[in-house]
């Protein structure tokens, strides 16, 4: 009886843990000038992998560390898109986009979009950090695809309409996209 009545405590007490997660911010930097739009629309991107430092590497690898192996599960919990100030003849999102404006995912392998993130950029959305709402969760995806999402096999694309006036503003925008990301066990 004593048995019964301590492995049952220890199960109880495993029930009432959170899985164990990992989660941490990476920030990439895209750039979008007067002379890329194209039909009235703006698209930049950018492999994962590629900016300096390998934010997203570190975090997978910090995951994989703290989780004891690969995460189960990938997402982004928040998003938002910041004007730098190192940009020429425009400082806010709402000098550069105009509508909606997407964030998504594309991996390098199948090719396939995920909607990431994405928001209504008004002309009055001005400098500093502008958040987006977010829609990514691994979950459904196919495996080959979160093979490429855990190991840094996508690219990073932002595209929207261009905001009136960008196109002839001779205008460079650096834009840093700030993404949380969140990796389960």
């Amino acid at each position: 009886m004593r048995l019964a009545c301590g492995l049952l405590l220890a199960l109880a007490a495993g029930c009432g843990s959170d899985p164990v997660s990992v989660s941490d911010v990476v920030d990439l930097r895209l750039s979008l000038s007067s002379g890329d739009v194209s039909g009235g629309n703006l698209l930049d991107e950018k492999n994962v992998n590629t900016e300096s430092g390998n934010p997203y590497g570190v975090f997978v690898q910090t995951a994989r560390d703290e989780i004891g192996g690969e995460p189960s599960r990938i997402t982004v919990e928040n998003a938002a898109v910041t004007v730098e100030s190192t940009s020429t003849n425009v400082s806010t999102l709402g000098g550069v986009f105009l509508g909606v404006t997407k964030v998504e995912f594309v991996m390098n392998g199948s090719t396939t979009r995920y909607m990431v993130a994405s928001r209504d950029v008004l002309a009055a959305d001005g400098a500093g950090l502008v958040p987006f709402s977010v829609s990514f969760d691994s979950g459904s995806i196919p495996a080959a695809d979160y093979s490429d999402l855990a190991s840094g096999s996508f690219k990073v694309v932002i595209s929207g309409p261009a905001a009136v006036g960008f196109a002839g503003a001779n205008a460079d925008a650096d834009l840093l996209v700030s993404l949380t990301f969140k990796a389960y066990e």
